[in-house]
């Protein structure tokens, strides 16, 4: 997406925080992040709005809508109605990167952005990774004809095509299996362990960490009181005390860097891992707040 849309200098706009993997796959064009904050309710689209009033350069707004990575937080309905009509009036794409969206385990499924789409701006990102398996590395998008027309040279370009072996498993596990009954058993066991996960947390740690309880995907999103180091604490005390780690805040921010965050997942941890591993950290961080 990145070397269909940016040139050096343009301008993305994140949420604040934001997925870490998409920062890696936009750097190499260098581009200038402006980074919007989010609430409860996911990006705040006063502050989106001030952003696209105030620069010109902005090529698109990159948004994790269900069960965002870091946070777990799921953008409002009302916000993917306004996202569009910003996007509409100030003449940029949304790029809308949906691999959770499968994995709801409470609450309303809420339509994609893409649903509110009318002037063919949204594209729309979905992927086999987190539904079937991770090593497959394949997904799909949807788009304008002129985007995907555009998206299949660049892919061709990149590396001819994506591994036939994996598309050709793909394709005949869909036509011989249904993946809608595989979802919703993966889905109860993720929700399973992410209520594991959020009742230790509950038990363990101190009052002043707070975290997002999910209701779906595959994380949480811890905060630490102002002025606390993530990254030094688990280097210092957790890994080497603990054996237990966890995925330090501060890379999710596009602008500037908050240590004070951290990423907990609950996809692949047993049960015994998980309470082991929270209620080490529970511990630890009594000790030191």
């Amino acid at each position: 997406m990145g070397k269909m849309l940016l040139d050096k200098g343009d301008a993305v706009v994140v949420e604040d925080p934001t997925f870490l993997g998409a920062l890696i796959a936009f750097n190499p064009y260098e581009p200038a992040y402006a980074t919007v904050p989010m609430d409860h309710d996911g990006m705040i689209m006063e502050a989106l709005e001030k952003v696209l009033r105030s620069r010109k350069d902005v090529k698109f707004v990159y948004v994790v809508p269900d069960f965002q990575n870091p946070t777990g937080v799921t953008l409002s309905l009302a916000r993917r109605r306004r996202i569009v009509e910003l996007a509409n009036e100030y003449d940029v794409y949304i790029l809308e990167d949906s691999p959770y969206r499968e994995l709801r385990y409470a609450g309303e499924t809420l339509p994609p952005i893409k649903s509110f789409d009318t002037e063919g701006r949204v594209i729309y990102l979905g992927s086999f990774s987190k539904i079937l398996a991770p090593g497959l590395r394949l997904g799909w998008a949807v788009a304008s004809p002129k985007i995907i027309e555009k998206l299949g040279l660049l892919k061709l370009a990149a590396d001819t095509q994506c591994s036939t072996l994996n598309m050709a498993a793909v394709s005949t596990y869909l036509e011989h299996h249904n993946i809608d009954l595989h979802i919703q058993r993966i889905r109860a066991e993720y929700k399973r362990r992410k209520e594991l996960m959020m009742s230790v947390i509950q038990q363990t740690l101190p009052r002043s960490v707070e975290y997002t309880n999910p209701e779906g995907g595959m994380f949480t999103w811890l905060g630490f009181p102002e002025g606390f180091d993530s990254a030094s604490f688990m280097l210092d005390r957790l890994l080497p005390e603990a054996k237990v780690a966890y995925v330090p805040g501060e890379s999710f921010f596009a602008g500037e860097k908050k240590t004070n965050y951290a990423r907990m997942s609950f996809s692949t941890q047993s049960d015994e891992d998980m309470v082991r591993g929270v209620s080490a950290l529970g511990e630890l961080l009594r000790m030191v707040l």
